[in-house]
This record gives C-alpha cells, sequence and structure tokens, in this order.
C-alpha cells in the first residue's frame, strides 16, 4: 500500500484463518488511512485438491457358468472400500457390470475417482468353473454273435450315445475299448462323458453275446456186426467214430 499521510492499515475479506473448500474465492484487500481514506484490489485464491484417494478392493471372487456356459459379471463395486480427503468419490468396474464371461480368471479392475479427477485403483480375480455334469443316455442292450473262432470284437458303440454338455469340448469313451475281444455271455459296456472342466457322467448298456453257429458232424462208413448165440445183436457206442466240430468249445 501506499498514501501521502503515514498509518496505512490493509484488512483483507475472507479474514485470515477462514476455512475454503475446492474452488476459487476472491480475496479483497483494502488499504485504510488514518482519515478513514480507502482503497481496495482483488484476487483470486484458486484451490484444488491434489491428494488421490486410496481404495481397497476384495479379495478373488468365484462365479459358475450357466446352462450356456457364461458368466455374467456382476457389480463388484460396493464391495471396494474407497476413501478420500474430500467427499464425492466414485468408484468404477473395468470389465463392467454385465460383461459376459467364459470359464477361466477375468481381472477386475476397480477405480476409485474423486471430484477433482485423481484416481487410485486396485485390482482382483473373477475365477469362473464349470460345476455342471454332462448327460448321456445308453443305447438299449446290444445282441451280436461270436465268429468262426467263437469271439466277438466289440465295436465302438460310442456312435450309439447321446450326451451333452453347458461348454464345448465334452469327450466320450468307451470300457471295455472297442476292440477288445469277448466271448459268449454278457459284457457290461459302460459310456464316460468327460467335459473339459473333468466333469463326468456315466450310463451302461449289455452287449449279450450268442453262438447261432451249428456244429458239424462227421459220421464214420457202415459198420457190420454179428448176432450171438441167441440171434441177438448189441448196438455198441459208435459216438467216438463220429467227427463233430464247432466254432465254440463243448459239443457233446
Amino acid at each position: 500500500p501506499a498514501d501521502n499521510c503515514p498509518g496505512v492499515v490493509v484488512t483483507q475479506v475472507p479474514a485470515a484463518g477462514t476455512i475454503v473448500g475446492v474452488g476459487t474465492t476472491n480475496i479483497v484487500l483494502t488499504a485504510t488511512d488514518a482519515s478513514s481514506n480507502t482503497a481496495n484490489c482483488n484476487f483470486d485464491v484458486v484451490v484444488s485438491d491434489a491428494i488421490n484417494p486410496t481404495i481397497t478392493c476384495p479379495g478373488n471372487q468365484v462365479g459358475s457358468v450357466d446352462a450356456s456356459c457364461n458368466f455374467t459379471l456382476p457389480d463388484y463395486t460396493g464391495l471396494a472400500t474407497p476413501a478420500d480427503n474430500c467427499p464425492g468419490v466414485v468408484v468404477t468396474q473395468v470389465p463392467a457390470a454385465g460383461t459376459i464371461v467364459g470359464v477361466g480368471t477375468t481381472n477386475i479392475v476397480l477405480t476409485a475417482t474423486d471430484a477433482s479427477s485423481n484416481t487410485a485403483n486396485c485390482n482382483f480375480d473373477v475365477v469362473v468353473t464349470d460345476n455342471t455334469n454332462p448327460t448321456v443316455t445308453c443305447p438299449g442292450n446290444q445282441n451280436e454273435n461270436v465268429g468262426a473262432a467263437c469271439t466277438f470284437v466289440l465295436p465302438d458303440y460310442t456312435g450309439l450315445a447321446t450326451f451333452a454338455d453347458n461348454c464345448p469340448g465334452a469327450t466320450i469313451a468307451q470300457v471295455p475299448a472297442a476292440g477288445t475281444i469277448v466271448g459268449t455271455g454278457t459284457t457290461n459296456v459302460v459310456f464316460t462323458v468327460t467335459d473339459a472342466s473333468s466333469n463326468t457322467a456315466n450310463c451302461n448298456f449289455d452287449v449279450i453275446v450268442t453262438d447261432n453257429t451249428n456244429p458239424t458232424i462227421t459220421c464214420p462208413g457202415n459198420q457190420v456186426g454179428n448176432v450171438d448165440a441167441s440171434c441177438n445183436f448189441t448196438i455198441p457206442d459208435y459216438t467216438g467214430l463220429a467227427t463233430p466240430a464247432d466254432n465254440c468249445p463243448g459239443v457233446v
């Protein structure tokens, strides 16, 4: 300040010690001399917030896919703990709530933004799994016949199964495997469907193997015999002279 006479006093409005927040505050300085003559000037005080907020994320989250092998990300922002020196912090999420993801790990980033555009981030994983078992339907029992060696080679029956899963990648296996040699009787075959997340489903059916091949027999030539003193002839056991054959053992 300056004056033609000594004794000028400068005052301030708002006064020193006044508390203001973020924004622009106009300061008016007034010079008053001993004769109460005055002069004013003013300037702005621009107050900003340069302090970043803080945010704490929840731990890793889990989820399961639905019947379409999808998981819809929920709004995780309510699980965060944000804080700031000024009010008005907003928490946003990437990927956003409503985003559809599949089986696997998705990293979620939560961002706290205050009214002055200061930010802070944290992140966590959402681990999505498939807990849905596949389904499988077996065919009915299968009737088969042995061949010339009295054996039957099990074929690949998996094409007769009907299987499904909520996620792609399910495979089917057969036990006993195709190519296994069996004989007459009943063999139980089990189908196991396994999906990409190792969920399984089983069904089973019987393979009933029979022998429908007639045996063959070759008789000896004509036989001769003589009557005894009573003019009788007792027919002996000629079965040992026959030559039987069959594809399976046990011909009588």
